[in-house]
């Protein structure tokens, strides 16, 4: 998932610190919901440092029920590239059969379309991407395992 819309609006903030902004709350709201009716519940929840993305990832934790316990900041999905999904993905892939990271773009996006040669949807804000893997993910450096798009929503598609 691509964390929810943030704010600009202070410019003494770090990039790392901006939180969401009020239609950022609404779409975070909206999407873990989305995302409850959608999907399976994850047994991990892996979260980029970004504040936005840990205010996004409150929403599906709240929505789903999660521990806290089940929840995991990664400091590498913050403006993580293809290496660095790779090694998050090899990193949690035995955490249990259903992950989420909430991240951010461009790399959600690339990372999305290495997966699944046929993914060629926008990634806005507050996107959820699901995809369906029938293998164990591969634990060599930048291999990828076979993935198919599962589930795809926006929240302009449930306002």
């Amino acid at each position: 998932m691509r964390h929810a819309k943030s704010s600009w609006g202070s410019a003494d903030l770090s990039d790392h610190e901006r939180p969401l902004n009020g239609q950022g709350h609404k779409d975070a709201e909206i999407m873990a919901g989305v995302c409850v009716r959608s999907l399976p519940a994850p047994d991990l929840l892996v979260v980029s440092s970004a504040r936005r993305t840990r205010e996004t990832a409150d929403y599906l934790q709240k929505a789903w029920k999660l521990r806290d316990s089940q929840v995991v900041t990664e400091d590498l999905l913050y403006h993580a590239g293809f290496a660095e999904w790779c090694a998050v993905c090899a990193a949690y892939a035995d955490k249990g059969e259903h992950v989420l990271c909430c991240a951010h773009q461009p790399g959600l996006g690339h990372f999305a379309g290495s997966l699944d040669a046929n993914f060629f949807h926008e990634v806005t804000t507050a996107a959820v991407i699901s995809f369906f893997i029938n293998e164990p993910w591969p634990q060599n450096g930048y291999s990828l395992p076979d993935a198919k798009l599962a589930f795809y929503g926006i929240p302009r598609e449930y306002r």
